[in-house]
């Protein structure tokens, strides 16, 4: 599967995505085909403003439709935990590190 990391912009065609990427001071771009792995910037999308009223219209007007594995065409062990690839071993906090001394 394609992947580009730190996309600034994004471009659909018919058949495949155009790319720009930022990476060590140089613009480059990519043609890639779907599906595809994509990592974006971030100010690639500027959040727009969304009053009040019309997120409360949004949620009122619909329910929220919920899928489930025979939607899915999916058994139970191709989902959750025994249906990952892969396994978080630990989780730890990283060593603080010190504080340089002028």
């Amino acid at each position: 599967m394609p992947q580009v990391c730190g996309v600034t912009e994004i471009h659909v065609e018919m058949n495949a995505l155009v790319v720009k990427q930022l990476s060590d001071g140089f613009q480059n771009t990519y043609r890639v085909s779907f599906p595809a792995l994509l990592t974006v910037s971030q100010g690639l999308n500027v959040p727009r403003h969304i009053p009040l009223g019309d997120l409360e219209k949004a949620f009122s007007e619909g329910g929220v439709l919920r899928w489930g594995l025979k939607d899915l065409n999916l058994r139970a062990e191709e989902v959750g935990f025994s249906g990952s690839a892969t396994t978080v071993v630990r989780l730890y906090r990283p060593p603080q590190k010190r504080k340089g001394k002028s």
